[in-house]
């Protein structure tokens, strides 16, 4: 079970958002089997042979503790894939491969990769989405205890019984999400898969224990979790980096890393798909407040206004809406749209919902420290 023992909360400005939004890479599918590199990451040739195939690396992290040395938690490639934390201690040889791309959160996708252990009691395997930042103040974890919003499989395996862990964070807060159990889990190869809903907002870790190569035959399905939280917060997705990462230590392998991308990029709030959210997106929610959505696709009701994935646009989705709207137009920029454009189903609305107290969303659970 995994605790979180700092909430440390980093505040963006306005500009900042709009900066990070606007260098976000597209998310495109690729593949690599990780095996035709050679060196370690602390290697100028390696790390640009690495960054030309679509990856880049933690490195030093983030946090106040200070990081080990580069010879530490380098990355080695040899003909086995990409190792980590080779003859390193525990924690400090952990680091993370990363997509290039920084747009994987706000698309549809699926993504792959193997890992091999000999001793899984003890090593340690991480594969998710989210910055893949090595955290120096939190066992070099990748992105807990700091903003970066996350999904990922925890593999820090318990034996008694076996599981597998898919953990959450957002603004430093996070815990275990669902746990289920996996007794085929052990030494060998394995392999993992995230299959990323955008629309319903959900994440599904599936794995095939005992990988020999091939088609991926799913052992587990571990129960979707949603992904809502990450973005609704005015916070999370899409301002962090949205990259697929993974890494591990004491010798954790890594091989024939694949990510397939099977729908648009869309930023969270945008309903007229037009890159931003403006005025124009909340005609759209306006106009399809309450209606029936139960006949339409996860996609069809997203433009429609549906922004809780629950087929429905109800007051949720207008607390949401409003959160995003002044997240990239500043504070007080909701109301002053309003009243530039004074319409009675506006008027309505603010009697309706109290424009003064729906700028908060609903409390999401957060496991005690």
């Amino acid at each position: 079970m995994i605790s979180i023992h700092s909430s440390l909360r980093l505040s963006a400005s306005l500009s900042a958002t709009l900066l990070l939004s606007s260098a976000a890479l597209a998310a495109n599918s690729f593949s690599n089997s990780l095996k035709t590199f050679t060196g370690d990451s602390n290697q100028a040739a390696t790390a640009n042979a690495v960054t030309a195939a679509g990856f880049n690396f933690s490195n030093a992290g983030i946090g106040t503790a200070t990081p080990p040395a580069a010879d530490v938690y380098k990355v080695q490639f040899n003909a086995n894939g990409a190792r980590f934390g080779d003859g390193q201690e525990v924690n400090f040889g952990r680091n993370y491969m990363r997509t290039n791309d920084t747009d994987y959160a706000n698309t549809s996708f699926v993504a792959e990769v193997s890992f091999s252990w000999v001793a899984y009691e003890f090593q340690n395997a991480y594969f998710g989405l989210g910055s893949g930042d090595a955290n120096n103040d939190f066992f070099r974890t990748p992105d807990f205890g700091s903003q970066a919003a996350t999904i990922m499989y925890w593999g820090e395996t318990e034996t008694a019984p076996v599981t597998v862990e898919i953990v959450t964070n957002n603004d430093g807060r996070g815990g275990t999400v669902v746990e289920p159990a996996a007794p085929a889990l052990g030494d060998g190869t394995n392999r993992v898969r995230l299959d990323y809903n955008w629309f319903q907002k959900t994440a599904t870790f599936s794995f095939d224990f005992g990988y020999a190569g091939g088609p991926f035959v799913a052992d587990l399905v571990a129960p979707a979790v949603s992904t809502l939280p990450l973005y609704s917060s005015g916070t999370g997705f899409p301002v962090d980096p949205g990259r697929i990462y993974f890494g591990g230590d004491l010798v954790t392998t890594f091989t024939d890393f694949s990510v397939t991308v099977s729908g648009p990029s869309i930023v969270f709030g945008d309903l007229d798909n037009n890159g931003t959210i403006t005025a124009s997106d909340w005609v759209v929610l306006r106009s399809n407040r309450q209606k029936d959505l139960t006949s339409l696709t996860d996609q069809q009701a997203y433009f429609a206004g549906d922004l809780t994935a629950d087929l429905k646009n109800d007051h949720d989705d207008f607390v949401i809406f409003k959160t995003l709207y002044e997240a990239n137009n500043g504070a007080g920029s909701f109301a002053a749209m309003l009243a530039s454009t004074p319409e009675p189903s506006t008027l309505s609305l603010l009697l309706i919902c109290g424009l003064g107290g729906i700028g908060r969303l609903p409390r999401r659970a957060v496991l005690p420290d």
